[in-house]
């Protein structure tokens, strides 16, 4: 199921405040003045989402290193583009600007977005595009049906270079943090054997 347009005949620009006033608990994003729902998480996604956070947030929780949160948690990238990744992470000695008692308003240190069939595309390209633009140091996509993890670091030019990918059994470097390698065969679903059992 892919992400669709919200009211798709409805050609307004949608800005933050408008989408901050909406007081429902559906799980939108704000792309460019366009709202768009987003589609239920797949048992491959939140398998990875939680065994690769873990890992991150014990890192940062026995470092004192800052706050970090899991969608859906809003950061605000500008004036009409608020995303909800997977997991950010913003230093200590930043957090207090960026955050609003409700929400993220600036670049986070660093991001993670892990990819399902509906979403592949605007994380992997769209979102990636936004989070360059807004100055994301580090973005982590994590592909768990792929059993593929990347890391990239944005450059001086404002463009995201491939920094670390690994995969499988492999463990993941990430260079924003000292010596944090996330060990990635926790990070996949396995589905069971639908043909458990003996025959007969």
């Amino acid at each position: 199921m892919a992400t669709e347009p919200v009211e798709s005949a409805d050609r307004r620009h949608w800005t933050v405040g408008d989408y901050m006033a909406i007081e429902d608990d559906q799980h939108r994003e704000l792309i460019e003045g366009e709202l768009r729902m987003t589609p239920s998480p797949d048992t491959f996604h939140q398998h990875g989402l939680v065994h690769l956070g873990k890992q991150v947030q014990e890192y940062i929780d026995r470092r004192e290193l800052g706050e970090y949160f899991y969608a859906p948690f809003d950061v605000v990238l500008s004036d009409d583009t608020v995303v909800q990744p997977d997991f950010v992470f913003v230093a200590a000695d930043r957090f207090a600007e960026l955050y609003d008692g409700h929400a993220l308003t600036g670049a986070p240190d660093f991001v993670v977005e892990v990819l399902s069939p509906g979403t592949e595309r605007r994380d992997r390209i769209d979102k990636r595009h936004l989070y360059a633009k807004a100055g994301v140091p580090w973005l982590v996509l994590v592909e768990p049906r792929g059993q593929l993890a990347e890391v990239f670091k944005l450059n001086d030019e404002g463009q995201y270079v491939l920094d670390a990918y690994a995969g499988g059994e492999e463990t993941l470097p990430v260079r924003l943090f000292d010596d944090l390698e996330i060990a990635l065969d926790d990070v996949w679903f396995e589905e069971p054997d639908s043909e458990s059992g003996e025959d007969g």
